[in-house]
């Protein structure tokens, strides 16, 4: 790659942030069963209950393509077994209206006592999932009842700058805490790039150790000796923050690990806790394979990092 980054970039919404990106990076899909691209609690205590929702981008098909991938789903868990019945773990699918379907599962392979409703509907672009579980059959018609009222706090697109995004679809679910891991990945002139975003309005641990110590001893952990390339003081979309960039070589490849996080130990939905990741390279990849130079992942890295602004344009 030349010294200069000639990279076209495009405007993408991610949690209560809008951010420019290479344009060849595409969000990285999440299956339905690993937790959802982000999780909305509610309550507080005995009261706490969580939301996960999954967002599936529908490029092509639209309305054609969401029956498929509501049935797909369904045999996926008919494929899994349920070993207290010695049956799958699949229990029912219900229609409730136009492109909404109510998927119902055992939220364990080895009980029967949990039910876990994921309700799909087809927002926009976007399949969407909200998912909870009922631990007991009293709760299980409340807690089908406000998944169904929860679809109307979720848009195709955010007007009002205070949604929650993910992909192609916006949340205002009203919750009190959230969190989220969202990531985009793709090619750069033939190398590999992820950019990955953790969000979260947790109350933050006033010991816990900061990005630098945090960084710097996992990968020492694991053996690995980077180059550090900067760090410091870097602000986040306003709020204060640090940041660490590292190079390092494996198999001949030059490879990058640039992490940003904001300082805040009392986030909230306006401020929230946010951890930005850059990396270059592929530690499985064949050698030969390009790799970045040192001032063009930088250069890329505070173009990207300097166009993050809370709220939509």
């Amino acid at each position: 790659m030349t010294n200069e980054p000639d990279i076209r970039m495009r405007t993408i919404c991610v949690g209560r942030y809008t951010i420019d990106i290479p344009a060849q990076l595409r969000r990285l899909q999440k299956p339905v069963d690993s937790g959802g691209d982000a999780t909305f609690y509610f309550g507080h205590d005995e009261n706490f209950t969580k939301v996960d929702a999954t967002v599936i981008d529908i490029d092509i098909g639209g309305d054609d393509a969401f029956e498929p991938a509501v049935l797909a789903r369904e045999a996926e868990l008919r494929q899994s077994q349920n070993f207290a019945t010695d049956r799958s773990m699949f229990v029912s699918r219900q229609e409730i209206g136009p492109a909404v379907e109510l998927i119902s599962s055992y939220a364990s392979a080895d009980s029967t006592e949990a039910i876990r409703l994921e309700l799909h509907a087809l927002t926009g672009n976007a399949h969407v999932v909200l998912a909870e579980t009922s631990y007991s059959t009293d709760t299980l018609a409340g807690i089908q009842s406000k998944l169904i009222s929860r679809l109307s706090a979720i848009r195709g697109s955010d007007q009002t700058g205070t949604a929650f995004c993910i992909g192609d679809a916006a949340f205002d679910l009203g919750g009190d805490y959230e969190e989220a891991g969202i990531t985009y990945a793709g090619s750069l002139e033939g190398v590999p790039v992820k950019l990955q975003f953790d969000i979260n309005t947790f109350e933050q641990a006033q010991d816990q150790p900061g990005l630098v110590e945090r960084g710097e001893a996992n990968l020492e952990g694991l053996g690995i000796r980077p180059e550090k390339l900067r760090a410091g003081p870097r602000p986040l979309a306003g709020d204060v923050g640090n940041e660490w960039l590292g190079a390092f070589t494996v198999n001949g490849q030059r490879m990058h690990g640039f992490y940003a996080e904001t300082r805040t130990r009392n986030p909230n939905r306006n401020s929230p806790k946010i951890l930005v990741s850059l990396s270059t390279g592929d530690e499985e990849a064949a050698t030969g394979t390009p790799e970045m130079q040192d001032a063009v992942a930088i250069a890329l890295w505070d173009r990207i990092l300097a166009s993050l602004r809370k709220g939509r344009d």
